[in-house]
C-alpha cells in the first residue's frame, strides 16, 4: 500500500521561513505520514523552521514544519519537511482531502459539464476514492 497519494498539483502552498515572513508560493508534491514535499525556486537548509499556508476556499490553513531535505532539480528544488506535531499532520491530511475534493469538482465540471456543490463533490469523491486514501497509522 502507498504511504501517500499524490496531491493535486494545481493547488499551491505558501512557504514562509522564520526569517522571511513574506513567504513564497510553491507547489505541493505530496503529503506522507510525517510531512510533505514541495517544489521551490529557492533552497532552504535542513533544520529551517517554516510556516506552511494552504489557501482554502473558505479559510487559510497554517501549520509549522522543519525542513529535513532539499534536492536540486532541473526546475528548482524539491524539499521535504516534517510536521512539528501530530495535530499539524492531521490538519494537513484533512486539507489534502479537501483539495482532492475541490480538484474533483473542477474536473467533473470541465470533463462532464456537471456542476457539483461542495457536499455533492465530497460524497462522490469519498465513494470513489476513500479506500485509496492511506490511513496515517
Amino acid at each position: 500500500m502507498r504511504s501517500f497519494i499524490r496531491h493535486p498539483s494545481d493547488i499551491p502552498i505558501d512557504v514562509s521561513p522564520d526569517n522571511n515572513p513574506e513567504g513564497s508560493p510553491e507547489m505541493l508534491i505530496n503529503i506522507s505520514h510525517g510531512g510533505l514535499s514541495f517544489r521551490s525556486q529557492a533552497s532552504l537548509l535542513p533544520g529551517t523552521i517554516v510556516d506552511l499556508r494552504v489557501n482554502m476556499p473558505n479559510r487559510d490553513t497554517r501549520v509549522r514544519a522543519r525542513v529535513v531535505w532539499s534536492r536540486e532539480t532541473d526546475n528548482g528544488y524539491d524539499m521535504g519537511v516534517e510536521f512539528m506535531n501530530s495535530a499539524d499532520l492531521y490538519t494537513m491530511r484533512m486539507v489534502e482531502q479537501v483539495c482532492h475534493i475541490e480538484h474533483y469538482r473542477r474536473k467533473v465540471r470541465l470533463e462532464q459539464g456537471r456542476e457539483l456543490d461542495a457536499e455533492q463533490a465530497a460524497m462522490e469523491w469519498i465513494s470513489k476514492n476513500a479506500s485509496d486514501f492511506p490511513n496515517p497509522d
